[in-house]
């Protein structure tokens, strides 16, 4: 201890790096998956999955979304989400649990119209988890 207080940290303190990134907050997570669905929910309903990921990117960069640390959420972002909640175990991951199940409920009875339906549910999300405050800097 006598090390620390003269600013040496011994092998024994020294924080080992981890072999792979920590999986996100659940917050995010949910944000991820709830735009997995949209996107899917616009696959099944029979929108290209290009156009419908970059629809799903546009709604949340309008609703203040942003992926940390501040970066603009890609349509390639949304793509790679939905393949990870197509993938991912649900006891790794609860979020990917919620897109199962909305997925599960879209399969059984789709929507007429597949892309309002995309855009309601992105919309919902800020009453489960608003996007984060953008600081302004000032003038």
């Amino acid at each position: 201890m006598a090390d620390l207080e003269h600013g040496k940290v011994t092998p024994m303190l020294q924080a080992r790096k981890v072999g792979h990134r920590p999986r996100g907050s659940h917050e995010r997570e949910v944000v991820r998956a709830t735009a997995a669905a949209a996107l899917d929910v616009m696959v099944v309903g029979g929108i290209k999955k290009k156009e419908a990921a970059r629809l799903v990117a546009r709604e949340l960069a309008e609703l203040g979304y942003r992926d940390p640390p501040g970066r603009r959420i890609t349509a390639a972002k949304v793509e790679d989400w939905r393949e990870r909640m197509m993938t991912d175990l649900p006891s790794e991951n609860v979020a990917v649990g919620r897109f199962r199940r909305a997925r599960q409920h879209f399969q059984e009875a789709p929507p007429s119209d597949p892309r309002a339906q995309a855009m309601a549910m992105l919309r919902n999300l800020a009453s489960i988890t608003p996007p984060a405050r953008q600081e302004t800097p000032p003038d």
